[in-house]
């Protein structure tokens, strides 16, 4: 149970088309609520977010909706202390606050993620989504900006060595973060630029689609503040392809 659902949270981080993986969940979490699994809600977590993703809840921010409430999920991981259930909900959670750029409710996951070290596997998944939480706290003046410009250090630090050893998985999001610091911290758009271009290029290319129409759509407002409205519209329509390829009805719907 615990290897199946290391594979189903994978899946979403990987850009695995959310239709596979609603069938995935859909089949097993009949059997492991029939086991009583305590890796049921971890499932739960991953099939709602999904379900928010393809439209079919009320706000997608919130893991509310036909397979679990978050409130009620909450808590039960403060009753059972399950860490690993923890960390997998808050990311989760960080994922779908960064799509829809909701950096309010993205930044006050961030101090519960670090609290502890994160699980290998999870920490892989969240280093990105956390580095461009910390960018835009910092290039908005929000909050500690000390804290929010190490974070964002030490993301780009994490990334840039996962990359190094295995660059099919994370160069682009490597690339990505380095696009988004050079844009809003360094105040280099020449490098911005072509960052954006080359994370773009490595995420289709890795198949990480979820991952490339995130960095379609920053392309986009990189080029909208740059004053180049043709290339913020046509780095737009590719954010709307590459989330409608990836299934998150949600997100093309606001875009």
């Amino acid at each position: 149970f615990a290897a199946y659902v290391r594979i189903v949270i994978i899946h979403l981080f990987a850009g695995t088309r959310l239709e596979k993986i609603v069938g995935i969940c859909r089949s097993s979490q009949p059997l492991l609520l029939e086991y009583n699994s305590m890796y049921a809600d971890n499932t739960a977590v991953t099939f709602q977010t999904v379900l928010n993703l393809m439209g079919h809840s009320v706000n997608p921010v919130e893991i509310t909706g036909e397979v679990m409430n978050a409130n009620e999920l909450e808590d039960h991981l403060a009753k059972t202390k399950q860490p690993t259930a923890i960390q997998a909900y808050l990311i989760h959670r960080l994922l779908v606050a960064v799509i829809f750029r909701k950096f309010d409710v993205a930044a006050k996951l961030i101090k519960p993620l670090t609290r502890e070290a994160l699980k290998p596997d999870l920490e892989a998944c969240a280093h990105l989504y956390m580095g461009l939480v910390a960018v835009h706290m910092c290039h908005e003046g929000n909050g500690e900006l000390a804290e929010w410009q190490l974070l964002a250090l030490q993301s780009k630090e994490r990334l840039d060595a996962y990359a190094k050893n295995c660059p099919w998985n994370f160069s682009h999001s490597a690339r990505l973060l380095s696009a988004e610091m050079a844009n809003k911290l360094d105040d280099d758009p020449d490098r911005a630029r072509s960052d954006y271009d080359e994370a773009i290029d490595l995420a289709g290319r890795h198949k990480y689609v979820h991952d490339q129409a995130i960095a379609c759509e920053l392309a986009s407002l990189f080029h909208r503040a740059q004053l180049r409205p043709t290339q913020a519209e046509e780095y737009l329509q590719r954010a709307r392809l590459h989330y409608g390829d990836w299934g998150a009805c949600a997100k093309v719907d606001l875009l």
